[in-house]
């Protein structure tokens, strides 16, 4: 369920009689009864009652790893150019990793954050483009422009005689031009006579830029994104391309520790990995693939630890009975300073956030999930250990 704050702060304080029916917050109300909810979630953490959020997370694996890092700066995120119009990211270029919800975005001027809530054209991947929302309202956006690049190593001169579309930015990076001269992660390091249309700007990037004549020049942001590090993974799945029936999805067993521990062979090369093990370190989680893939874009659907809100109209998913466990909880704190002395409304909101914090007990302590095969799939069993030699293929 889709869950912002300011709509459980406004509940919440018309359940203890500070609102009436339609009537919304003042600023100063919103504010302090949002620095009040982190501060209730805060509390929750360290006593073991915790809130999370559910997100399927993509990634791509790339052949011969079986190890990966997720969590902010992790393996598992992605690179790709774009816009930013409002709460609509447009994803033009995937440069690297899959793009999914749930992921945060960074960027030169992107405010700190913002995050992936739902698709749009987009169905993520790695071929992921098209649009997508984002909890945080952005304006970044690139040029196209006519000019011409001096030679230079390390850096030189972009020369714009025309601004045909967008505005030049420091930061962006120069995608294409009419020639295909253009060498990847070259990008505007500086103003020079220009300040967002034509003149000269400073360009920096690896290796040679060669001259590049009179044409039209692509200039785009970059952006970079990461997936939240898991609490947990309930299931997963691996999907593989065919070229007889194209894509198809497998089941993933999700492996406790000692399963994963049990293989001889963690090494062992496979076409896509069949299990998981993860293990929830701080501050970045590991996935451990068995076994060592060769190809594959895995999607996992994970419970990931909600600490705190980083703004009043921050989006995330939560599983069904959070809110209300949420919204009742934060109008028993709220009621010293903006409740009725109703005992009757009182004794309601203690009841109500009492059985609120009973569910996330229960909810926190439910085991692992186990995936099972069916038997058809089950490699032969042996009665010796011959089968160490294999890894069991």
């Amino acid at each position: 369920m889709a869950y912002q704050p300011i709509n459980t702060i406004t509940s919440a304080l018309r359940s203890i009689g500070a609102l009436e029916a339609g009537e919304q917050p003042t600023a100063d109300m919103a504010t302090d009864s949002f620095n009040l909810l982190n501060e209730m979630l805060d509390q929750w953490s360290n006593d073991h009652l915790l809130i999370y959020a559910q997100n399927d997370v993509f990634h791509e694996l790339v052949g011969g790893q079986y190890i990966y890092t997720i969590g902010v700066g992790g393996s598992v995120g992605s690179s790709f150019y774009g816009t930013m119009a409002g709460n609509v990211l447009t994803v033009t270029q995937v440069l690297s990793g899959a793009v999914s919800g749930g992921q945060v975005v960074q960027g030169v001027g992107v405010i700190s954050g913002t995050a992936i809530t739902s698709l749009g054209t987009g169905v993520g991947g790695s071929a992921g483009l098209g649009t997508y929302y984002v909890n945080l309202s952005n304006n970044i956006f690139g040029a196209s422009v006519v000019g011409t690049i001096a030679s230079g190593v390390g850096s030189t001169t972009l020369t714009v005689t025309a601004l045909n579309s967008g505005a030049i930015t420091i930061g962006t990076y120069l995608v294409s031009d009419t020639g295909g001269a253009i060498p990847s992660s070259w990008y505007v390091s500086a103003f020079g006579t220009g300040s967002g249309g034509a003149g000269t700007y400073t360009i920096t990037g690896p290796g040679s830029m060669p001259t590049v004549g009179s044409g039209t020049i692509a200039i785009s942001p970059l952006f970079t994104s990461y997936a939240h590090r898991p609490l947990r993974i309930n299931s997963a799945f691996v999907r593989v391309v065919n070229s007889t029936t194209g894509t198809l999805d497998y089941p993933m067993e999700i492996f406790s520790y000692g399963k994963y521990q049990s293989i001889g062979i963690k090494t062992l090369p496979g076409p896509w990995p069949r299990g998981v093990y993860y293990q929830p370190t701080d501050p970045l989680g590991v996935l451990n693939y068995w076994p060592n893939p060769s190809q594959g874009e895995v999607h996992l659907f994970c419970d990931t630890i909600l600490n705190n809100f980083s703004n009043l109209y921050d989006t995330v998913h939560l599983p069904r009975g959070y809110q209300g466990a949420i919204h009742w909880n934060l109008a028993e704190l709220l009621m010293p300073e903006y409740g009725k002395k109703d005992p009757v409304i009182a004794g309601m909101v203690t009841k109500q956030a009492a059985k609120g914090r009973m569910m996330l007990m229960r909810t926190n302590m439910h085991p692992q999930e186990d995936v099972q095969f069916d038997p058809a799939l089950q490699q032969r069993a042996r009665r010796d250990a011959g089968w160490i030699l294999s890894g069991g293929q």
